[in-house]
């Protein structure tokens, strides 16, 4: 029998707010956190790992503006050019 997926697409949002507490546990930020730091997404995917999702890839998501058409989000980026949301791509084996 061919083995079967499934797939789940899910936007996450980067704050580092939020998860200040896990990001000092994390690792020692020399100066302060930077608000957009990917690493506060882990512990998001963590619970999606522990669900039976494995990360496929992970993609940041800006705002476009083309001509008179643009696709509007609740994106940002900080001066240093970091998003707030990313694109996640997920599988898992289908039972």
């Amino acid at each position: 029998m061919m083995q079967r997926w499934e797939y789940l697409t899910v936007f996450l949002e980067a704050d580092a707010v939020r998860e200040e507490d896990y990001l000092r546990k994390y690792r020692d930020w020399k100066d302060r956190i930077p608000d957009f730091a990917v690493e506060a997404l882990m512990p998001r995917l963590n619970a999606l790992g522990e669900q039976g999702w494995e990360l496929v890839s992970l993609e940041p998501v800006f705002i476009v503006i083309a001509g008179m058409f643009s696709c509007m989000t609740t994106a940002r980026a900080d001066a240093h050019g970091r998003a707030n949301i990313w694109a996640c791509s997920n599988e898992q084996k289908s039972s």
